[in-house]
């Protein structure tokens, strides 16, 4: 059986895909609850050069988790670092 389990180990780690992530260095997703109703806040940070190479978000989706999605414009874009913008959508 442990030989099995790493065959197996072995051929998916041959099979695994390489994947990155080019533009957005990190984020946070800040919410209010009032009663029944919710509030989102979304901070992106994102990488210039990608950015400015033509990858960029001017909307956010969120999935609630039932099947119900909202679509977030973005309220601002800033350079915070000289190679980082911070996108807000609200």
């Amino acid at each position: 059986m442990k030989i099995f389990l790493f065959i197996l180990a072995v051929l998916v780690n041959l099979v695994a895909i390489d994947s990155f992530a080019t533009h957005i260095r990190g984020g946070q997703l800040l919410y209010d609850v009032n009663g029944v109703k919710a509030s989102v806040r979304l901070i992106i940070y994102s990488n210039r050069a990608s950015v400015d190479a033509g990858v960029d978000d001017p909307t956010a989706t969120i999935d609630w988790g039932d099947g119900i999605s909202s679509v977030l414009p973005r309220a601002s874009k800033a350079m915070i670092y000289f190679d980082t913008y911070e996108n807000i959508y609200t």
